[in-house]
């Protein structure tokens, strides 16, 4: 096990001793493993900016009526990649979060991948981001870029720099304590 200490800028490598204290001072996320790649992957809940209120004489009004309630909103398993900076979703989940591409809160870009291939990617921001069943570990208004990926997304350096984050790869779990 190690630890990413971002507000000493340091890595600690975790003995039995020193992963027992920061498991005590954490809180503990489950993680998926890929054998393939050593990838982990961590569960988001997304939550989309507050919708426009509907038409109340418009098709939306009349269908919200029928609404039983608030429907949970998605989630997501994204993977943990400390070489990225922003949240980056699968653009398919556009859709999902009700993000606009013609938006005008919603940039367009087409830019060049390390192999020199363009993709088109949105940016934009999200109402709320969460570890799933660890609500404490949130942002408001995570910026987001949506682009085809193979997952349904990456976790960036902007979520987890604010915490000192230790990598428990053998007990799937990653541990969040608030940076110093």
């Amino acid at each position: 096990p190690f630890t990413l200490d971002y507000a000493n800028q340091k890595v600690v490598l975790e003995d039995s001793d020193s992963l027992a204290k920061r498991k005590a001072a954490g809180l503990k996320v489950e993680c998926r493993l890929s054998d393939e790649n050593v990838v982990a992957s961590v569960p988001l809940t997304l939550q989309e900016r507050a919708p426009d209120p509907p038409n109340p004489g418009g098709i939306a009004g009349f269908l919200s009526s029928f609404s039983g309630g608030a429907p949970d909103p998605p989630r997501a398993w994204v993977q943990v990649n400390t070489g990225c900076e922003n949240l980056l979703l699968d653009s398919k989940l556009m859709f999902t979060l009700k993000v606009d591409a013609t938006g005008t809160n919603v940039t367009e870009t087409e830019p060049t991948d390390q192999n020199g291939l363009r993709y088109r990617s949105w940016a934009s921001h999200l109402g709320k981001i969460e570890m799933v069943d660890n609500p404490t570990l949130t942002q408001e208004k995570a910026t987001v870029v949506f682009r085809k990926l193979l997952a349904e997304g990456v976790l960036g350096q902007e979520f987890l720099r604010r915490y000192t984050v230790t990598f428990d790869l053998p007990n799937s779990e990653l541990i969040f304590a608030k940076g110093q």
